[in-house]
């Protein structure tokens, strides 16, 4: 008898886990207790249930990853009707994940697609959250200074009228030829120096 045969679950390959109708990927390798697998899961599904019971259509989610990086929370793959979940932010922030926030906004951007044919953050979409008792904001406030990597832009360009900074890449880019105009002043911008750490 496995770890997970008080659920409805099983194991389909090392890294998959199939519970209450949806597969999740990524789950054990990134230790997420399987209790969180079955609370995803009966969140889902009663939104599935609202759905269902004011439209009359079934919309599943097929899969759930656990593979985001960064400060970025969820992503919606609307065509798979699959959700990617970041790891880090759901461990950080789980309840209100799950039962405030971001579970229920990427599961809208599943729903929008199929009944509006929506994308984004439209109106259908905007609908469905306020269906779910959700609110329809576009981006998370969860703390993710810690998770988000600076991209440092130690070019230092002048003009007559500002100082701009850029990155290794746009430095090469304007050696190899192509010039930066100042979008104040219109003079092209001239290097001034590298700042160091």
């Amino acid at each position: 008898m496995s770890k997970w045969s008080a659920w409805n679950t099983e194991m389909i390959e090392s890294s998959q886990i199939y519970v209450n109708g949806i597969t999740f990927i990524g789950a054990e390798e990134q230790d997420i207790p399987f209790i969180d697998l079955d609370e995803i899961s009966m969140k889902i599904l009663e939104f599935k249930n609202k759905i269902y019971d004011k439209f009359g259509i079934d919309i599943d989610v097929n899969e759930i990853r656990f593979d985001l990086n960064g400060s970025t929370a969820g992503i919606a793959m609307v065509d798979s009707k699959n959700i990617r979940i970041n790891t880090q932010i759901y461990k950080e922030n789980k309840n209100e994940y799950i039962y405030e926030r971001t579970l229920g906004h990427e599961y809208a951007h599943i729903v929008n697609a199929y009944l509006y044919n929506g994308r984004g953050h439209d109106l259908g979409w905007r609908r469905i959250m306020h269906f779910f008792g959700l609110e329809d904001s576009r981006c998370h406030s969860y703390n993710v200074e810690h998770l988000v990597k600076r991209h440092k832009k130690p070019y230092v360009y002048v003009c007559n009228c500002s100082e701009f900074h850029f990155t290794q890449r746009m430095h090469n880019s304007i050696i190899r030829g192509r010039w930066r105009k100042c979008k104040r002043c219109g003079e092209t911008l001239k290097f001034k120096c590298k700042e160091y750490a």
